[in-house]
């Protein structure tokens, strides 16, 4: 089982020039835009992932937001944020913590945010648009985002190897295989290649096939269509191994 996990590891790796388009023009749209403050910036952002859940709990968002305008309200720096965060439930000065601790906000989507301001920070494609020049994490916060697509693909191949379909059960599953404390951004693409490889059918989520309508709904992606179709092929061959291992 280890190899076939490696070799999955390897093509997630191999192939992050496809999920890198999603993501940098997600950012982008975010952070990227002429004459923004640290603080816009970051509300962009935090507006933008909230907004990626399927049913986001506005009576609870709002309130979260409007701490976020308020005066005493700090967003122009990390320690500023961080400190802005922070609230009786939560002493820790996580990152991950804190954000998953706000209302309206989960294991998922705050791990979702971590990664975009870990990219933000790190890759050099941002590097005329970051937010904060006191950021600073580390890396072992990361986090996977357990969604839908990433369950089902460990409920798929990975239940067998005594993995719990839980956002902390994916992230400790996942974590006996990171050499490096940043692989958890490789293990994201997990997303790309499921999102791409499943639909429902009968009220049931399946992975069999190239789903094109999903495809050409991805924003920011190229349409190079043959070539992804067919490393989404080899994918799902992979995930085939792990089932006959």
């Amino acid at each position: 089982m280890e190899g076939k996990i490696k070799e999955l590891y390897e093509f997630l790796e191999e192939n992050r020039q496809y999920n890198k388009q999603v993501q940098e023009g997600f950012i982008k749209s975010c952070i990227a835009i002429k004459d923004l403050s640290p603080e816009q910036k970051v509300l962009n952002l935090l507006y933008g992932v909230v907004n990626t859940q399927s049913q986001p709990k506005i009576d609870k968002i709002g309130p979260f937001f409007t701490k976020m305008y308020q005066k005493d309200s700090d967003l122009t720096s990390y320690k500023g944020f961080l400190k802005t965060l922070k609230n009786e439930s939560v002493s820790s000065d996580s990152l991950f913590e804190l954000m998953k601790s706000q209302n309206g906000w989960g294991s998922k989507t705050a791990a979702l945010f971590m990664k975009y301001i870990y990219l933000i920070h790190k890759d050099n494609t941002f590097k005329t648009s970051r937010i904060w020049t006191d950021f600073s994490i580390n890396e072992n916060e990361l986090k996977l985002p357990v969604d839908a697509v990433i369950t089902h693909i460990f409920k798929n191949n990975f239940v067998n190897q005594g993995c719990r379909l839980d956002f902390d059960g994916i992230n400790e599953f996942i974590g006996k295989y990171n050499p490096k404390n940043d692989d958890f951004i490789i293990w994201d693409e997990l997303w790309f290649w499921g999102f791409i490889t499943q639909k429902i059918e009968n009220k049931e989520r399946v992975s069999n096939k190239f789903n094109d309508n999903k495809f050409w709904c991805l924003p920011y992606i190229e349409k190079d269509m043959v070539n992804i179709k067919e490393k989404a092929e080899c994918f799902l061959k992979l995930l085939e191994q792990l089932n006959h291992e």
